[in-house]
């Protein structure tokens, strides 16, 4: 697959990477793999960088990751995380996304890739700092004690997702397919979103019913994408 920008550029001109390949999908003979970004020498840059024309031009190459892929609507019972049998459970299909990404099988990245509209409920995970072996999230909580009875009180949490060995792509079939982060407590608690890991969220919407208020704390890179 060869795409190219017929622009003309003058040397040193600023050319915007395309992100006409977000969502694409193929068998690479082991995996289903889904578009991660473009390759120029040996830097990685994501669809939507902006880099200086040379006198040569620029020639990208596509990267593609392992994708793990996620389907609430599937119904045939033998979910493996391919395209064909995804996870049903988001939890499921992250727990299986940061293990396969500990193998790494020479990928850079590793993809969570959704065919469908996905919801991932954040007030089920432990209060605590540390990771136990099966979390995917943790959750930290800023606590008050009533000065009457002594119970503690909650004022927010922080949901904080576990990262990988390598960076997560969070992407979709379908750019208007949601991922929704869902607290359904009352009140709602969740007000901090924390990436544990590298990450890129593109061709992917995101829905936030949590705290009134939400707050991205990338711990390292983090991304948006154009789309």
């Amino acid at each position: 697959m060869t795409l190219t920008d017929e622009t003309v550029y003058a040397q040193g001109a600023e050319v915007g990477l395309l992100d006409d390949l977000r969502g694409n999908v193929k068998n690479d003979g082991s995996f289903d793999v889904t578009f991660y970004g473009w390759c120029i020498g040996d830097i990685t840059y994501q669809p939507g960088d902006r880099i200086a024309m040379t006198a040569e031009g620029l020639v990208a190459t596509a990267v593609w990751v392992r994708g793990i892929f996620v389907d609430p609507l599937y119904t045939g019972g033998d979910s493996d995380g391919s395209v064909a049998k995804p996870y049903t459970d988001v939890d499921q299909a992250y727990l299986a996304l940061i293990q396969a990404a500990a193998y790494s099988y020479g990928y850079e990245a590793i993809s969570l890739y959704l065919l469908s509209d996905t919801e991932w409920v954040v007030d089920k995970y432990t209060l605590s700092t540390a990771y136990a072996a099966d979390d995917t999230a943790i959750l930290y909580g800023n606590t008050t004690y009533d000065p009457e009875t002594g119970e503690p009180i909650y004022n927010y949490y922080n949901i904080r997702i576990r990262g990988a060995a390598v960076p997560v792509l969070f992407t979709a079939a379908d750019d208007n397919i949601i991922l929704q982060f869902t607290d359904p407590q009352s009140p709602k608690l969740v007000y901090y979103h924390t990436m544990s890991g590298e990450f890129v969220m593109d061709g992917i919407s995101l829905r936030m019913d949590t705290k009134q208020v939400t707050r991205f704390l990338p711990i390292k890179n983090g991304t948006f994408g154009p789309r």
